[in-house]
């Protein structure tokens, strides 16, 4: 799901496949700004594209570092 959210904060999202063929009159003339559902993003939504999934687990790792790094830097002041 989080691997899928990334591709839902784009210019031009791209919905899951279930959303997109409901908004699909027949396929055709689609007045909706969507990217066609490729097999990258089918892999992101099931959580099994490794790309994404390296960008995710890394953006976290670097989230927690910079929040344990302050707590340690405000203790060493401090102290």
């Amino acid at each position: 799901m989080a691997e899928g959210n990334i591709y839902q904060s784009s210019a031009n999202p791209a919905l899951h496949p279930e959303v997109q063929r409901r908004l699909m009159w027949d396929g055709e003339h689609n007045p909706y700004n969507i990217l066609p559902v490729t097999e990258e993003r089918i892999a992101a939504f099931n959580n099994q594209n490794r790309k994404m999934k390296i960008k995710w687990y890394s953006g976290i790792a670097i989230n927690v570092i910079w929040f344990v790094g302050s707590i340690l830097y405000v203790m060493l002041v401090i102290a």
